[in-house]
């Protein structure tokens, strides 16, 4: 859950390969990413980033980043991740709500 939050994804990609041990290393990765376009949360998900409502309340996170996308772009010699949605409990009903924004997860291993 950080990449959501960097300015340019492929640059922090790029430094995260390069400091990997060649042939061996190897990047763990948790990422939020955009829904299935066409959804309801998807259209929240753009109108909250494009206006930058969503990046000024938390620290810069995009909400529509297409992590697997640029991890693809990224040049790794190996690339497994599975996409999932991510329940966690809330404690108030305005928790829940901004949690379902982020629903959409990756993990996976990338390998240089």
């Amino acid at each position: 859950h950080a990449l959501c939050s960097v300015p340019d994804p492929g640059v922090a990609l790029a430094e995260i390969k390069r400091v990997l041990a060649p042939n061996r290393g190897k990047f763990f990765f948790f990422e939020h990413i955009e829904d299935r376009p066409g959804t309801v949360r998807n259209l929240l998900q753009n109108l909250l980033t494009q206006f930058k409502i969503w990046p000024w309340c938390t620290g810069g996170c995009h909400l529509n980043r297409r992590m697997n996308e640029h991890l693809a772009q990224a040049g790794f010699r190996s690339l497994q991740f599975e996409k999932f949605h991510l329940r966690l409990p809330a404690s108030y009903v305005w928790e829940e709500s901004l949690r379902k924004l982020t629903l959409s997860h990756i993990r996976g291993l990338a390998q240089v």
